[in-house]
C-alpha cells in the first residue's frame, strides 16, 4: 500500500484547487482533502485495535469511496458549512478514488477496485510506486520507500495543485527539477523487487 504521506501530499494538492477567501479557510480545505484522501485505510483501525481482519478491503473500491465522499459531503454540509464556502462536489469525490489509484500503483495488494459493481480483486502488475513494507521507525526499508514515494508523488502533486502549476509556469526550473525527480525515482522504483 502507499505510505500515508503520499496519500496526504495527493490530498493537498487536489485542496489546492479549491478557491478560498484567506489562508486560513485553504488550509482547513487542504486538510479536509487530506482526510479525504486518507478516509479508505480507516479499516485499518479493526485490524489493528481488535486483530479483525477486514479482508477483502472494501473501503478500496468504488462503492466505498462514494460512502466515504457521501459522508464528507454531509459532513461539509452541516459542519463545515460556515468555515468552508469554495467546496468543490468533484474534488470531494476525487480524493478518496485518488487513495484507490495510489495503492492500485504499488502493486503489491489486491483490492475489490470495482465492488459492488465487480466482486473480483485487482492490483497493478507493475506496481510503479513502493509498497511501506513493514510498518516499523527502524525498519531501513520503510524510509528508502518513502523517500522513492515521495519522489514520484511530489512532482504529480505539483501538478495537480493549483499553486505547484503557477510556479512551474512560471519557473521553468522547478518544473524540470520536478520532472528529473519523477523520472530518477520512477527508475528507481522500477528495479524494486515485490
Amino acid at each position: 500500500m502507499s505510505s500515508i504521506f503520499g496519500h496526504a501530499l495527493i490530498g493537498a494538492a487536489i485542496g489546492n484547487n479549491v478557491e478560498s477567501k484567506s489562508a486560513a479557510e485553504k488550509l482547513t480545505l487542504c486538510l479536509f482533502y487530506v482526510a479525504l484522501s486518507i478516509a479508505p485505510d480507516l479499516d485499518y483501525l479493526p485490524t489493528w485495535l481488535l486483530g479483525l481482519n477486514m479482508e477483502p478491503r472494501y473501503s478500496h473500491s468504488l462503492g466505498g469511496c462514494f460512502l466515504i465522499s457521501a459522508l464528507g459531503l454531509i459532513f461539509a454540509k452541516y459542519c463545515l458549512h460556515r468555515l468552508l464556502t469554495g467546496l468543490s462536489t468533484a474534488l470531494i469525490f476525487a480524493s478518496p478514488l485518488s487513495h484507490i489509484f495510489l495503492d492500485f500503483m504499488v502493486g503489491v495488494h489486491e483490492n475489490p477496485i470495482f465492488w459492488p459493481f465487480i466482486n473480483a480483486t485487482y492490483a497493478s502488475s507493475y506496481g510503479a510506486l513502493p509498497s511501506a513494507g513493514r510498518l516499523s521507525i527502524a525498519n531501513l526499508y520503510l524510509w528508502r520507500n518513502l523517500a522513492i514515494e515521495i519522489g514520484i508523488l511530489f512532482p504529480l502533486a505539483l501538478l495537480i495543485s493549483a499553486t505547484g502549476r503557477r510556479v512551474a509556469r512560471k519557473h521553468t526550473a522547478v518544473f524540470v527539477v520536478a520532472l528529473a525527480s519523477f523520472l530518477l525515482f520512477g527508475y528507481v522504483a522500477h528495479d524494486l523487487h515485490r
